[in-house]
């Protein structure tokens, strides 16, 4: 099992600083382009749970039917991370991976592809859970750019 000091020192390396909230949890926050995002990493069994939560706050949305399917189409088009709905109907992008193996390498390339997913979702998901009408890279006038264009680093 990895080590909390590992944890730690990984965030250490990686240049954010990072505060254990919970035996096996830790917080942080870092800003993309657009955006400041809370990122926590938890320890679960036997994997490693690095999420963006809240990423979009969903509040009442009007066609909820829309956004989450949007939240799918991103799912297909990112390689290792997805968003998920939390208890409270919040939207989360997170990466799971094995905690058996798990390196520097690993944690780096979580984190790298968190944060470029993050600014290339997060308006356009902001947008479309505050205004339904909001346009997306999956509307279906933008079929031909959606089918030779993909979300992968």
């Amino acid at each position: 099992m990895i080590e909390a000091k590992t944890i730690e020192s990984y965030f250490g390396r990686y240049g954010w600083s990072v505060e254990k909230v919970g035996e096996k949890v830790w917080r942080t926050a870092f800003r993309g382009d657009v955006a400041v995002y809370p990122l926590y990493l938890r320890l679960t069994g036997g994997f490693i749970f690095i999420a963006i939560s809240p990423f979009v706050l969903t509040g009442a949305i009007e066609q909820q039917e829309r956004f989450y399917w949007a939240l799918l189409r991103y799912n297909r088009e990112m390689d290792m991370a997805k968003f998920a709905v939390d208890a409270d109907g919040d939207v989360v992008l997170a990466i799971e991976l094995p905690a058996q193996g798990f390196d520097y390498g690993a944690f780096e390339e979580a984190l790298d592809l968190l944060c470029q997913y993050a600014d290339l979702s997060y308006l356009e998901l902001l947008n479309l859970a505050q205004d339904p009408k909001s346009k997306t890279r999956f509307d279906d006038d933008n079929q031909d750019r959606i089918e030779g264009e993909a979300l992968s680093a």
